[in-house]
């Protein structure tokens, strides 16, 4: 089949040959070349199941396909992407075992197949290229076990407008120069595509779609990103932009109706024809205001479907956008640690001085409630006005309760406070991506929460066991997210980070007792409170507590921070757990820490490429 292939394809099959295998002799490439078979897929089509024999593997060498397993509610969850210039279905071959995951097209795609008899006479002749696969496939193993990638390949974005209230052309315009600033890209309408490469996009005919398809396809390996235009209404046009789309956006304005109208309602949702596709809900605001409300409305008829807001007048809004889809988002992700958190608002405010963008935070415990703050997107002076307020003046924690059969504190002052701190509204109404974790006392396992009450969330991510008592989520009891993930990195790389930024309070601390008996009650209030000799040093309750849930935690600790494209570990070790006095001190602690670590790094992390 190589006489046939076009100039691109040809590129991408050797560059992907490889990828996979590394230096190829000549006898070998012939052989390849001479039993390959190419394979089309529509967009939606499956091209295997978990657990289907493993007879060949497959060269994508156009369009976009989902990988995805099994989930314990007897769904599929997504394990990760491959696109163009990549492989799938190697690990069958090597292994011997059934697929490990089942194969579905995002998008319309191109695959070049090859067969186990071919695959086993290569290796038979060339022995070493095994080595050259099994390393790539342990790469790509470890790439989805993070979550990385969902978005760093997104090549064909189409963008279809829900209603009349967003300027298309204005849009448009604006979203192509903010993606473009990460590489060249390509606005095609129906018109354009006429006019470049001189057939209209709905002419009918074997020959006709097969010569748009390549000229298409040609487009795509010579820009970095293609955005396709669609029609208002359900044309062979818009169908084309669709299946073209390794993601679709939404445009709305958000003061519109929420209902899904139009093409979205024909052609996305429900049974549409495009229903699996990928999709994000971009909801345009026509000014600042106060914040959105009634996201949910939105979403609720979507189902899956990621959101962004875009404030009009606001032109960093767009340029997260933009980061997010090139795969090139930043996240902050805050751990927990009580008072000892007030350290994250210096690292912030080291990240504001160093120009470095924020475009998806997420957190634990006290971190999460500070990571909320930033999504709400206030500016940094009311933001530390506010966090001061909230923890600094008086206890928090409110008073021990008079009955303490599951905590010592009832919970309603810190109920109170983040009602007040952050309102009543969701999580899906912050400006900037957000979630925080818990732990599901239920099922024994973290759950991130991205969308609900915030406050209710918040609440449920610091409820410390014995301290405060366990929250009510849906129909499960949830505990403080640090007995099972004190920080939640790996969320941030399922959510589409590109670039994960990690706040971490170094806890470690040595206790030297100087006593061979641990003392009784009445001795530690005498020393504490009577003699304030400070004979002994013991940690306070919420503070063994709070070291107790982590103990289990410190394997999956070390690998969220290696995960972590760049780290902080302010020493906060003097600052007790409930020091709510120690604001300034930490705060200090937090942003010194921070410049350092950010002088030492430089910039280049800021890119994952």
């Amino acid at each position: 089949m190589g006489q046939r292939q076009d100039p691109v394809r040809r590129e991408v099959l050797d560059r992907t040959l490889v990828s996979l295998f590394g230096t190829l002799s000549p006898e070998s490439y012939r052989e390849i070349e001479e039993n390959l078979e190419v394979v089309h897929l529509k967009g939606g089509e499956r091209l295997f199941s978990q657990g289907d024999p493993g007879d060949s593997m497959y060269l994508v060498m156009g369009g976009r396909l989902r990988a995805v397993g099994r989930a314990d509610d007897a769904g599929e969850r997504v394990l990760g992407e491959i696109s163009r210039g990549e492989s799938v279905g190697e690990m069958a071959l090597i292994t011997g075992e059934p697929r490990s995951a089942g194969i579905v097209a995002i998008r319309d795609s191109v695959l070049i197949r090859l067969s186990k008899a071919t695959f086993e006479r290569l290796i038979r002749s060339q022995p070493e290229l095994l080595l050259n696969l099994s390393r790539l496939v342990v790469r790509r193993l470890t790439r989805f076990e993070r979550g990385r990638g969902r978005n760093s390949r997104i090549r064909s974005v189409a963008v279809v407008f829900a209603g009349e209230g967003v300027p298309r052309e204005e849009f448009l315009r604006r979203f192509s120069a903010s993606l473009g600033a990460h590489g060249s890209i390509l606005h095609l309408s129906r018109e354009r595509v006429e006019a470049l490469a001189g057939i209209p996009p709905s002419a009918s005919g074997t020959e006709a779609d097969r010569y748009l398809a390549s000229w298409l396809d040609e487009q795509e390996g010579r820009h970095r990103f293609l955005v396709y235009e669609a029609e208002a209404t359900d044309t062979p046009w818009t169908r084309r932009c669709l299946r073209q789309a390794d993601r679709v956006l939404v445009v709305a304005a958000a003061q519109e109706d929420p209902a899904p109208r139009g093409v979205e309602a024909a052609l996305l949702v429900d049974d549409g024809p495009f229903a699996s596709a990928s999709r994000d809900l971009v909801l345009v605001h026509a000014k600042e205001g106060d914040g959105p409300s009634g996201t949910s409305r939105w979403l609720d008829p979507r189902g899956s479907v990621r959101h962004h807001h875009l404030r009009w007048d606001r032109g960093t809004d767009m340029e997260r956008l933009a980061r997010l889809l090139a795969g090139k988002g930043v996240a902050i992700v805050f751990s927990g640690g009580g008072a000892k958190g007030f350290a994250h608002i210096g690292v912030l405010k080291a990240l504001k001085e160093a120009s470095i963008p924020i475009d998806m935070v997420g957190g634990t415990s006290m971190g999460a409630i500070l990571a909320a703050g930033i999504a709400a997107d206030w500016d940094f002076d009311t933001y530390r006005r506010k966090c001061f307020q909230a923890f600094s003046h008086g206890n928090p924690m409110g008073g021990i309760s008079l009955l303490p059969l599951v905590s010592f504190f009832s919970g309603e002052r810190m109920d109170s406070r983040l009602k007040g701190h952050f309102g009543g509204g969701d999580i899906e109404d912050l400006w900037i991506p957000f979630y925080c974790a818990s732990s599901n006392l239920t099922t024994g396992t973290v759950a991130v929460h991205g969308r609900g009450p915030l406050w209710k969330a918040l609440r449920a991510s610091a409820s410390l066991p014995g301290v405060f008592p366990p929250v009510v989520y849906g129909d499960h009891l949830h505990i403080d997210g640090g007995t099972l993930d004190n920080l939640p990195v790996s969320a941030a790389r399922e959510f589409g980070a590109g670039v994960v930024i990690a706040c971490d309070m170094d806890l470690d601390k040595q206790y030297r007792l100087g006593y061979q008996v641990f003392p009784s009650n009445w001795e530690l209030f005498k020393d504490r409170y009577v003699t304030r000799g400070k004979r002994f040093r013991v940690p306070d309750l919420p503070s063994i507590v709070f070291q107790a849930t982590l103990l289990g935690n410190h394997e999956k600790h070390a690998k969220a921070l290696a995960d972590a494209d760049i780290r902080f570990r302010p020493k906060v070790r003097k600052i007790g757990f409930l020091d709510w006095g120690a604001f300034e001190r930490a705060v200090e602690i937090g942003y010194l820490h921070a410049r350092e670590c950010l002088a030492q790094a430089g910039r280049a992390w800021l890119d994952p490429d």
